[in-house]
Formats: structure tokens, C-alpha cells, sequence
């Protein structure tokens, strides 16, 4: 079994109605990464920055068929494909959820589980 990284958001909040002191947590769902590779991430300087230029050499990329919008069933001949790196979603889904939680004011922490 390896140990994977996960990326946590946190921020202390205020309950409004009652004064109440809480936390707030949220994460992002990773790849998961050898063992070897979370160590590595989380010993650099840069975690980021490492697990970013990990998925990039993934370079995970995929040809999809494209059906018609009336074909649910995809049982018709596809009208055309699509090309997809799935690497390349993943790291600007990632910089895009880190930007938004930051300017929200969460703290991000790079750890293992």
C-alpha cells in the first residue's frame, strides 16, 4: 500500500447566529502517487511544484469518441472525437481550487495519508 499526498484547506470561522468558534476544512482529491513520490513532494522545498511536474510527465492524454447529443446510449457511429490531457485538467483544476481557497483566506497544507 503507498502513502498518497492530499492537500488540505482550513480556516477559522465564526458562527454568526451563535458567536461560535469552528473551523472549516476542505481538500482536493490528488492522484495517487507512490510512496517514493509523496516523500519525495513533502521533502522538496516546493511540494506544488513537485507533484505538478509529476503529473506532467505523466502527460496522460486520450482520444473520446464524441456521440450525438440525442444518442444516450452511444449506440449510433460517434460524430467526431475529442483529444484530452488528462494531466494537464488535473494541474489547472488544482492551481484554480489552491487560488480560490486562498483568496478565501483558507491555509493550504500539502501532507500524507
Amino acid at each position: 500500500m503507498s502513502i498518497n499526498l492530499m492537500i488540505l484547506a482550513t480556516r477559522n470561522i465564526t458562527v454568526d447566529k451563535t458567536g461560535a468558534k469552528d473551523q472549516q476544512t476542505d481538500s482536493f482529491d490528488l492522484w495517487c502517487t507512490p510512496s517514493d513520490v509523496t516523500y519525495n513532494a513533502l521533502s522538496s522545498k516546493g511540494t506544488k511544484e513537485f507533484y505538478v511536474n509529476w503529473v506532467r510527465k505523466l502527460d496522460s492524454k486520450a482520444v473520446e469518441l464524441v456521440y450525438a447529443e440525442d444518442d444516450t446510449w452511444e449506440s449510433s457511429v460517434p460524430i467526431g472525437t475529442i483529444e484530452r490531457n488528462y494531466s494537464l485538467e488535473h494541474i489547472k483544476e488544482l492551481e484554480e481550487w489552491i487560488a480560490e481557497r486562498e483568496s478565501a483566506g483558507y491555509d493550504i497544507k500539502w501532507i500524507s495519508k
